[in-house]
């Protein structure tokens, strides 16, 4: 029998590694019960359905079908398609179904969105699109009009566009697929030839912006040379502020009887949802106050803070205790 030689193994003594004298927070070690809690929280994820079957088989199914259900109304009040035969040479684009939990800023639930989005990557340009770009309103001009706003008391309401890809005019022909679960018994092999745009078409958003800004310059808004997204009318002596930001839009305002007249306007010509006095936009919150507005973002910080359960703790103005002088560390274990 032949000897067995030994796997040789290093002989190097096992150090603690060291992070630095502040690795090990109290988040972790205060209270030993909650670290099983904590670690849940941080790394299990309600994540949304990943694909049709997902959503109609979870456990909100009820919720997801109602979604679809107003996604598929909204595409067939607009007459977004026609079923025909697929032209010889053509060949039909893919489309799927994109859900999404729609989250407020103190962290519930608002609704639960299905959207069905065309596979733009499969689109060629020069064939089935050419030009793709669409302004969408500044940051900066936001901040400024509510400045504005705060030295001219003026009055600030939002209103959010339903479907709002869906009201684009397409100019070049087509094809798409039948939408998953929703084919159409007996037409099984007549594919979708698009009328209207759909999300995830590259040419979407420029045909929806394309859209609104025929239809408000045709109301008599005119558009501001320095931004193409912000809108102006007069009525009179009073002024109406229209700035869009894709589907989300402000209306400003000197008075509430111009704001209602224009949202009036725009629900009669997109399916809008009034959202009352601005709240939200772009993720910075909007605060009246009695000298303005405010404009502030402790929403995400309470968010993170719940998703964490530290929300309820006793809040402090720095993180560490004043009078505990920290020093460097020598490389010495976090334990000792």
């Amino acid at each position: 029998m032949e000897n067995v030689v030994e796997i040789r193994r290093s002989k190097r003594q096992k150090t603690e590694r060291s992070f630095g004298p502040d690795f090990l927070t109290s988040f972790l070690t205060e209270d030993p019960n909650r670290i099983d809690e904590q670690f849940v929280s941080a790394f299990l994820v309600d994540e949304d359905p990943k694909t049709y079957v997902e959503a109609i088989t979870s456990i909100d199914s009820s919720f997801w079908k109602e979604a679809i259900k107003n996604e598929l109304d909204s595409i067939m009040t607009n007459h977004t398609w026609d079923l025909e035969d697929l032209p010889v040479g053509s060949k039909p684009i893919k489309c799927k179904w994109i859900f999404k939990k729609k989250i407020k800023p103190d962290g519930s639930i608002d609704k639960f969105k299905a959207r069905l989005v065309v596979v733009g990557y499969t689109q060629k340009k020069g064939i089935d699109y050419f030009d793709t770009y669409s302004p969408v309103t500044k940051i900066a001009t936001i901040r400024a009009l509510i400045a504005l706003s705060a030295i001219n008391d003026l009055m600030i309401h939002q209103m959010d566009v339903k479907t709002a890809f869906l009201n684009g005019d397409l100019e070049e022909e087509i094809y798409m697929e039948q939408p998953e679960g929703f084919v159409v018994p007996g037409l099984e092999s007549k594919i979708c030839k698009l009328r209207k745009s759909l999300y995830g078409l590259k040419q979407a958003p420029k045909q929806w912006y394309e859209k609104f800004d025929s239809t408000l310059s045709s109301n008599g808004f005119k558009t501001n040379a320095s931004d193409t997204c912000v809108y102006t009318k007069l009525f009179g002596c009073d002024c109406v502020i229209i700035c869009l930001y894709v589907d989300d839009m402000l209306i400003f305002g000197s008075n509430l009887q111009v704001i209602n007249e224009t949202k009036k306007f725009l629900s009669s010509q997109f399916d809008m949802k009034d959202l009352g006095e601005a709240d939200v936009i772009l993720g910075v919150k909007i605060r009246k106050t009695e000298n303005g507005f405010s404009l502030c973002q402790s929403h995400y910080i309470e968010k993170i803070l719940k998703r964490f359960n530290c929300h309820e703790e006793i809040p402090v103005r720095i993180p560490y205790d004043p009078s505990i002088c920290l020093k460097r560390n020598n490389g010495d274990g976090v334990t000792s």
